[in-house]
């Protein structure tokens, strides 16, 4: 048997071992997680095909041109979600992986070691995006009433060629990133990965082109019409982007000679992208990892180089803001961890550029609630992505030297009470700035303003007890890697309970804005008591949202101690 179809087959036994644990509760815990993400990716194909495609589709000449330029615009964002996460599932899987060491030290060869590497990568980085990507596919699908082989088609030579380009990008980037580092400094690595960012930002923008989404508030039929063609060029016609829609345009049409062809361009670039991949990787990767082991165990063996108060507290100072010093040189240590955020943070100025385009003429009270909810939400989303990605892996990336602690004077409840208030602190300072910023670009109402922020007050703290407290108990001190300690079944039960807890914190937010924004359109007395009913019930949620993950996340941590 050969080492790469060993290498499927052992990858196959973990996953069936996942899947069909002996334990009732593991199994039981197993399948409510595949029943949640089921239901939860039913729920985003209801919103999207019954709220929004149905509601556009009914829009004259144009509503089908704006959902597939939509779905182009949003498709283009996802390629480069999944180039970042794929370059940062790379770093951590290729370089920092006890898997790879020990898998070097076997006679598998360099390409099969990485061929078995590259599909955890693609698994890893794009199982979320295409989580959200997938809903949006198949409600325009049903929308254009797709026949079967019409569906095997769009995933086999549309959306798979499509993953494999980003992810053969981002892993691209990776490897030559570790090789640059042996001549760079830290430092100019890091404004290189940051200038990086800036520019495949401006890569976003330039070829989704948001300006020409703005809908013209005129009565000028030459204005609409520039408008209306505007919307028939996707976007650059060299992207994958353009591609995608492009042949999906041509399944609806039966216009098999162009799907066809924009199915070779994306085929072939996929396989074009890989042949360069497997080119770097035969030259240089082996190299390029051996330098990278070598550059970890010099740092955890030169005593030297650690930065005080990192092992032990210096006089004056608490075992708190030992462990607070000793997190931030880690995050900073670790280019996963930052360039991660540096991918958080690149959206969120695509968003406020997005928020800016939104037409300050919109007058109908309606549309400013729904907006502002969106907002809401949009904020509650982005705590919950932070808190999944940063907070849930924090106890786990303890890694062995968790026994140090243990041992140590330090108790684990100061531990668990700094990971809590280092994560909440930090995300309700982001999320409260975002969310000011958003409400000064849309403009909100005084009242609408007041809720968003008091709300994502609300969502910090319960977003960061249920992120730390679920990492608590059930944590992995073996695994390096904070991506995949998130795509365990216990990241994954943290991000279901998070968007649970997002979608019921929404409704209650809904409550008084629509009662208010009633009160705008038809007068009447201020709804004083939706307010105070929504305000009651959002603080009896949060209470249980805070108190309950974290003495569950405790109580396991006094067990382990003990």
């Amino acid at each position: 048997m050969s080492a790469f179809r060993l290498l499927l087959k052992l990858k196959m036994k973990i996953l069936l071992v996942l899947l069909f644990e002996k334990k009732r509760s593991a199994r039981m815990r197993t399948f409510s997680i595949l029943l949640m993400l089921f239901f939860l990716v039913y729920a985003s194909y209801l919103f999207f095909n019954g709220f929004i495609f149905k509601f556009v589709v009914g829009l004259e000449d144009i509503g089908f041109l704006l959902i597939e330029r939509l779905i182009s615009t949003g498709y283009l964002v996802f390629f480069f979600m999944l180039i970042v996460s794929s370059f940062v599932t790379a770093l951590a899987m290729l370089f920092r992986s006890d898997e790879t060491e020990y898998l070097f030290s076997t006679p598998t060869g360099c390409r099969t070691l990485f061929t078995g590497k590259f599909i955890d990568i693609i698994v890893y980085s794009s199982w979320a995006i295409l989580f959200m990507g997938l809903p949006i596919l198949y409600s325009y699908a049903k929308v254009r009433e797709f026949g079967t082989l019409k569906y095997m088609l769009t995933g086999i030579l549309i959306l798979l060629p499509y993953v494999l380009i980003a992810s053969s990008i981002g892993v691209m980037l990776a490897i030559l990133g570790m090789y640059f580092s042996k001549k760079l400094h830290l430092r100019t690595m890091v404004l290189g990965s940051i200038l990086l960012f800036c520019v495949l930002l401006l890569m976003v923008i330039k070829f989704a082109k948001p300006t020409e989404l703005i809908i013209p508030f005129t009565e000028d039929f030459r204005a609409l019409n520039l408008f209306v063609n505007n919307l028939r060029m996707n976007s650059h016609p060299l992207t994958p982007n353009f591609w995608l829609i492009q042949g999906l345009r041509a399944l609806v049409f039966d216009n098999w000679i162009d799907f066809w062809l924009y199915s070779a361009a994306l085929l072939s670039s996929a396989l074009f992208s890989c042949s360069l991949l497997y080119y770097l990787v035969d030259r240089i990767y082996f190299n390029t990892w051996l330098y990278s082991i070598e550059q970890t165990r010099k740092l955890r063996t030169d005593g030297s180089r650690r930065p005080a108060g990192i092992v032990a507290c210096e006089a004056g100072e608490t075992q708190f803001r030992t462990l607070l010093n000793k997190d931030v040189v880690m995050f900073l240590r670790d280019p996963a961890q930052w360039s991660q955020l540096f991918l958080l943070l690149s959206l969120l100025v695509f968003y406020f550029m997005s928020l800016a385009l939104i037409p300050e003429e919109i007058e109908i009270e309606q549309w400013r609630t729904i907006i502002s909810l969106m907002n809401f939400g949009f904020c509650g989303f982005l705590m919950a992505t932070l808190s999944v990605r940063f907070a849930y892996p924090a106890i786990s990336l303890e890694g062995t030297s968790y026994w140090v602690l243990e041992s140590s004077p330090l108790s684990m409840k100061t531990l668990f009470r700094q990971k809590f208030w280092t994560f909440f602190t930090v995300f309700t300072i982001l999320t409260e700035i975002i969310a000011l910023i958003s409400g000064i670009i849309l403009d909100l109402e005084s009242l609408y303003l007041v809720i968003t922020i008091a709300g994502i007050f609300l969502m910090s703290a319960a977003l960061s007890s249920i992120a730390v407290g679920f990492g608590a108990a059930w944590p992995d001190f073996a695994e390096r890697n904070p991506g995949r300690i998130a795509s365990s079944p216990g990241g994954i039960l943290t991000v279901i309970v998070s968007l649970f807890y997002i979608g019921a914190m929404i409704a209650l937010v809904a409550l008084p804005l629509y009662r208010y924004t009633t009160f705008l359109i038809f007068g009447g007395a201020f709804p004083v008591n939706a307010v105070i009913i929504s305000s009651i019930l959002a603080l009896v949620l949060n209470s249980f949202a805070v108190i309950l993950p974290l003495r569950y996340g405790a109580s396991k941590l006094a067990v382990r101690e003990a």
